[in-house]
């Protein structure tokens, strides 16, 4: 018995001594990342990470039709491969000429601090469109600003962007379904599909009324940055899900005023990436209203809209700089 305490003794701390040895000698030889066209140098000296925007062909975000907020996580590397990407990049956004002094106070500063990289918490979030490219990471330094000549200023401000990194979807992967359009009638609750229902109804707001359309979200965002001046609104409801998770979102086209261009609008209802074949499933939803009126008693005159649900998969490669 003591032989085989012994023995079991024995092998406990040699399989202890090669997980000790497996397991830390490996993070602390950890090779460089190769990040070798990875991320592109603004043109300008920015403090947002744009997550989720488009980025145009002039080598900026900007924000695209499906843009929703993204949600993100951030982490600090003091890799040498990102390090010396900030370094080059930083040294580039200087609107004076660089000394051998403001280089090393640079060069310090990202030792001591380290690089932010900033991402999305789910790739899947980002509002993919084919034939666009979008921002998915980005790299920020930390208390850095450009004051008003265009110079930098170290220990002063949020943070400057050094650099992002551009996906698109891979065309090759790409497979889209479109399932047949719903009409939409007023004041009738209806299935668009297994897991999904949708209602819509005319809101008149008299005077005095607590805000009806608080909890709605305006289809353009003219309507919804003059939200309290709109008197009466169509609004759809949406309801998606399954068992006791049940979750739901209300838009509203104004009907009086009426506002040019906020007759349409479309949102990702559900958005995964697969953890076997790494690509991203969506589930989108389109609303579009062909013809909607009201009289000069607010009733609705005119009353023409459907729903269509588009379903997609796809994987995303790197768009690497120049």
């Amino acid at each position: 018995m003591t032989n085989l305490l012994f023995a079991t003794k024995k092998i406990f701390l040699t399989l202890l001594s090669l997980f000790l040895i497996g397991g830390c000698l490996p993070f602390k030889n950890r090779p460089e990342p190769d990040i070798t066209g990875i991320y592109h140098i603004p043109k300008l000296p920015v403090d947002r990470a744009f997550i989720g925007y488009v980025w145009d062909k002039n080598s900026l975000p900007v924000k695209g039709d499906m843009y929703q907020p993204v949600q993100i996580v951030k982490e600090t590397s003091f890799a040498t491969a990102h390090n010396k990407f900030a370094h080059k990049s930083l040294l580039s956004f200087n609107g004076k000429p660089t000394t051998a002094t403001f280089a090393d106070e640079i060069a310090a500063k990202l030792k001591s601090d380290g690089i932010q990289t900033i991402k999305a918490k789910s790739l899947a979030k980002i509002p993919f469109e084919p034939g666009l490219d979008f921002v998915t990471e980005a790299l920020g330094v930390d208390g850095l600003k450009m004051d008003a000549d265009q110079s930098m200023v170290v220990n002063g401000g949020a943070g400057l962007v050094v650099g992002y990194k551009v996906q698109t979807i891979d065309e090759n992967s790409y497979k889209k379904n479109t399932l047949r359009p719903v009409d939409l009638f007023l004041d009738q609750e209806l299935s668009l599909s297994g897991s999904l229902w949708s209602k819509a109804q005319l809101i008149k707001i008299n005077y005095g009324d607590e805000k009806p359309l608080s909890n709605v979200v305006m289809a353009c965002a003219k309507a919804q940055s003059r939200k309290d001046e709109i008197t009466a609104a169509w609004v759809v409801e949406i309801r998606y899900g399954e068992g006791f998770t049940i979750k739901s979102f209300k838009v509203g086209f104004p009907a009086y005023p009426n506002f040019a261009d906020c007759q349409s609008y479309s949102i990702f209802i559900t958005a995964r990436v697969d953890h076997i074949t790494g690509k991203i499933i969506r589930k989108a939803i389109h609303i579009k209203l062909d013809r909607a009126t009201i009289d000069h008693y607010m009733n609705t005159a005119q009353w023409d809209a459907r729903v269509v649900i588009e379903e997609d998969s796809f994987a995303v490669r790197t768009v690497t700089s120049d």
